[in-house]
């Protein structure tokens, strides 16, 4: 899984490349507010895995052009809180689900 947050709006992306049972690709994108319990989820189809990788970099390259920053795995909590807390704004703690 790959996250990043955006701290001076205080948001969140994050994606991953995942096989479901039957050897099907997607790459599952999630966004919404730090702190917020609202947020959207996205899972779009592939075709193979080189296709999920380079979906990943091309969603890499866009969030960096919009200021993201990346915070990589599940401990990414409070490097997320830190960054928002440093841009002015206070963070809630936030939540992962389990994948």
């Amino acid at each position: 899984m790959r996250r990043w947050v955006h701290p001076e709006k205080a948001r969140y992306y994050q994606a991953d490349l995942d096989v479901d049972l039957l050897g099907d690709w997607s790459v599952i994108t999630a966004w919404g507010g730090l702190g917020s319990h609202w947020r959207r989820v996205r899972k779009t189809w592939v075709p193979t895995y080189q296709d999920g990788l380079k979906r990943l970099r091309e969603i890499e390259k866009r969030r960096r052009q919009r200021g993201y920053v990346v915070v990589d795995g599940r401990d990414g909590c409070s490097a997320a809180a830190s960054a928002v807390e440093t841009a002015g704004h206070k963070a809630a703690p936030l939540q992962l689900t389990p994948s």
